[in-house]
């Protein structure tokens, strides 16, 4: 319909209160005082998404008096989802652009990576008068997006060795879960043990592996499972020595490349099987076998706290986490093994090797203690993490030691998944974050967006780096997702020393992989959910992230032998 048409007179009036004629009508008037009407219902889409950009598309909108070619569109945007009427978008919205006349599409510029905004449209008609379209949701992407670089898409692939020390295109692990990860000063990632499947047939494997940024290298340990370890002489290095096929062991690196390894569940030197607590170095061409047993499911000898002696070792013991400082000393917590009654059982022990010697440093010496949590915030000598295993580890660049989740004894000595977070620092425990009871759901928040409200839900068996700026990273595990599913995870979650961010991957639980095409980066690409990889962070910041068990992108629940990075 038309606008309505008005029409004036003029009269006037004196300090009387006397009142001239009235002047004849003036021309007839038209005023606009109805809204345009949004295109298509309002519906608004999101495409072409990068870790910075995104187009926004939409319908042109309608007018009782203004033609669609004069009518005018604004972009806004908001980081909360409150912009959803045209008074909201004008109390909360930040203006992108200016008013530009007669267009369905606007690249909005600008943004922050793994960040999740929202976005609305204004249409104003020539009298001024506007209207909202329907706000929508759009997610920035890592600043450079996951890419599936290696290994195959639907799970259960099987190793290719290749030739020993050389590298090949085809080269790639097999399938497996809970292998360790080094890397080497040279931006070398390592890969050793883990379960594997192949053939149809699992067992534990004890074969080294370098990727060099392109190819897979085998580069030693058998290619056939469940082999006994090659000790040789305590102290020692020999080509010939090797480790015993293992899982859930820990690793290190120290300042002059050497790889460390610890423990684990697998085959001793007698190819007895069972839980280990030999420790190991790698200098790049031969292992030498540096201190604890050669014999399955040895006890500790812890000696007293505090007090460095030769007699001292941990007891043997899977799912530890481990740490070295800029002093080249080694670190060791908790983990799970047997106690001297032949009994499984969870440790929350702090063991520190100097190179020679190991020392008690925390923690009891009994068995699945309870967390004493203190204060939060607030160091003190009787706080410590309760008993747990498959926990993720770091230190920051002051040396101060961190541990974060887990399977193990709450607050209340009820075992199950945690999300406690805890700092060592100055010879006692602090309960940072998190909470001291098992089993909590994770609390997102905005992608991208710092909080100190977020926080990832209880888990085991996830991943972890720690970057060259001090940041922690934590992917997926096996846990509960924001609804208090329990499930497997495929969330990606930066820790920056005072709060968590969610940065990628899904709030629930059980996701496929989106694999996109191998080589390729993609923003939709993501991880399937799984738990028990591996992970590295090369010089460049690069996550890194191999196998485990989860999901493939056809929804399988299977062992994976996938490659991904992505740089958030």
């Amino acid at each position: 319909t038309n606008a309505p048409s008005y029409y004036a007179r003029i009269q006037a009036v004196d300090k009387a209160g006397n009142l001239s004629a009235f002047s004849p009508s003036s021309t007839a008037v038209s005023v606009d005082l109805t809204s345009p009407t949004v295109g298509g219902g309002g519906l608004i889409t999101v495409a072409n998404v990068t870790s910075s950009t995104l187009n926004l598309n939409w319908s042109i909108g309608s007018d009782n008096a203004s033609s669609q070619t004069n009518l005018r569109y604004l972009v806004y945007y908001s980081s909360l989802d409150n912009i959803d009427t045209l008074a909201r978008v004008q109390a909360n919205g930040t203006p992108f652009g200016s008013w530009t006349t007669n267009i369905n599409s606007a690249t909005v510029t600008g943004l922050t990576p793994n960040s999740s905004y929202f976005f609305n449209i204004l249409v104003e008609d020539q009298a001024g008068n506007r209207t909202a379209y329907q706000s929508v949701n759009g997610d920035t992407s890592m600043s450079t997006p996951w890419t599936w670089t290696k290994g195959s898409s639907t799970g259960e692939g099987n190793p290719i060795y290749g030739n020993l020390n050389v590298g090949a295109a085809a080269n790639t692990p097999g399938a497996r879960k809970q292998g360790v990860s080094w890397t080497d000063g040279s931006g070398g990632l390592w890969l050793f043990g883990g379960a594997l499947t192949s053939g149809g047939s699992t067992g534990y494997y004890n074969d080294l592996w370098k990727f060099d940024g392109t190819h897979w290298i085998w580069r030693g340990g058998s290619q056939s499972p469940n082999q006994g370890g090659t000790y040789g002489t305590l102290g020692v290095g020999n080509t010939v020595n090797v480790p015993g096929a293992r899982i859930g062991a820990v690793s290190w690196t120290d300042s002059t490349n050497r790889l460390w390894l610890f423990g684990g569940y697998g085959y001793a030197g007698n190819g007895s099987l069972g839980y280990l607590n030999d420790l190991w170095k790698f200098d790049g061409t031969q292992w030498t076998w540096v201190s604890g047993s050669n014999s399955a499911n040895t006890v500790g000898n812890y000696g007293s706290k505090g007090i460095v002696q030769f007699t001292n070792v941990p007891g043997a013991r899977q799912g530890s986490v481990s740490w070295i400082n800029s002093s080249n000393e080694l670190w060791l917590f908790g983990g799970t093994g047997l106690d001297s009654g032949g009994n499984t059982v969870s440790f929350n022990d702090l063991w520190k090797f100097d190179g020679t010697d190991w020392t008690w440093i925390s923690g009891s010496d009994l068995a699945n203690q309870a967390g004493a949590y203190g204060t939060k915030g607030i160091g003190a000598s009787e706080n410590a993490p309760g008993a747990r295993h498959s926990s993720v580890a770091w230190v920051n660049s002051s040396g101060h030691l961190f541990v974060y989740g887990g399977y193990g004894y709450d607050l209340n000595g009820l075992q199950g998944k945690l999300n406690d977070l805890w700092k060592f620092t100055g010879g006692s425990w602090t309960w940072i974050a998190g909470d001291s009871t098992r089993n909590n759901p994770g609390a997102y928040g905005q992608k991208g967006m710092a909080a100190v409200t977020n926080l990832p839900g209880a888990r085991d068996g996830a991943m972890a780096w720690a970057d060259s700026s001090g940041n922690f990273w934590l992917f997926g595990g096996s846990g509960f997702d924001n609804n208090s599913v329990n499930g497997v995870l495929n969330d990606l979650w930066r820790f920056d020393g005072t709060n968590w961010t969610w940065i990628s991957g899904s709030t629930s639980v059980n996701q496929l992989g989106i694999y996109g095409v191998q080589g390729s980066a993609g923003s939709l690409n993501v991880p399937g959910s799984r738990n028990q990889g591996v992970a590295w962070v090369d010089g460049s910041s690069v996550l890194w992230l191999f196998g485990g068990f989860g999901y493939d992108q056809a929804g399988n629940i299977v062992h994976m032998n996938d490659l991904w990075k992505g740089k958030p």
